[in-house]
C-alpha cells in the first residue's frame, strides 16, 4: 500500500465558537527517475462560527475525501482531544450508536461518521504534538489567511 502523510492544523485555539481557519497537507511519495520524491497538495479553508474541535474535524473529512487509493495513513495532528477521538473514541461511538458514555449524541457525527467510512479504505494510525517539517510553513500561512480575512 502507497503510504500517505496527512498533516492537519487548526487556527482556533481553546473552547468556544469563532471565526477561523484549517488547512491540511497531504504528502505522498512518487516515483521518479532520480528516485522516490515527496508530491503534496496543500488546502486551506474558513471555519466560521466552529470550535477548534469541528474545525480539526473538518480539516480531517476535507483530506481524506481527496485520498482515493487504498494507503497508509499516518495523521499529524496537534489537538490531543482529535488524536483521543480518532485512536480509542471513534470506535466505541460507532458501536455505541453514535453516543458517548453518557449516553449523549456525539457532537458532530455527520462529519465523524464520514470520516469514519473514508477510513475504513485505508490502515489509519495518528501521531499527536509532534514536530514536523511542514509545521512552520502551516503556521505562517494559516495566520497570514487569517488576517486576509480581516
Amino acid at each position: 500500500m502507497k503510504q500517505v502523510n496527512v498533516y492537519l492544523l487548526t487556527s482556533q485555539k481553546g473552547p468556544g465558537r469563532r471565526d477561523g481557519n484549517w488547512c491540511f497537507i497531504i504528502e505522498s511519495m512518487l516515483r521518479a527517475k532520480d528516485g522516490e520524491k515527496p508530491v503534496t497538495l496543500t488546502y486551506f479553508g474558513q471555519a466560521p462560527g466552529m470550535g477548534a474541535n469541528e474545525a480539526e474535524l473538518t480539516a480531517a473529512v476535507m483530506a481524506f475525501r481527496r485520498i482515493h487509493k487504498e494507503s497508509d495513513i499516518v495523521i499529524f495532528t496537534r489537538s490531543k482531544w482529535f488524536f483521543q477521538a480518532l485512536s480509542v473514541w471513534l470506535p466505541e461511538w460507532g458501536q455505541n450508536g453514535w453516543q458517548t458514555k453518557k449516553k449523549e449524541p456525539v457532537k458532530h457525527a455527520d462529519k465523524w461518521k464520514e470520516l469514519d467510512e473514508l477510513m475504513k479504505y485505508h490502515n489509519v494510525r495518528a501521531v499527536c504534538g509532534k514536530q514536523h517539517k511542514y509545521l512552520e510553513y502551516m503556521i505562517r500561512e494559516i495566520d497570514r489567511t487569517v488576517h486576509s480575512y480581516e
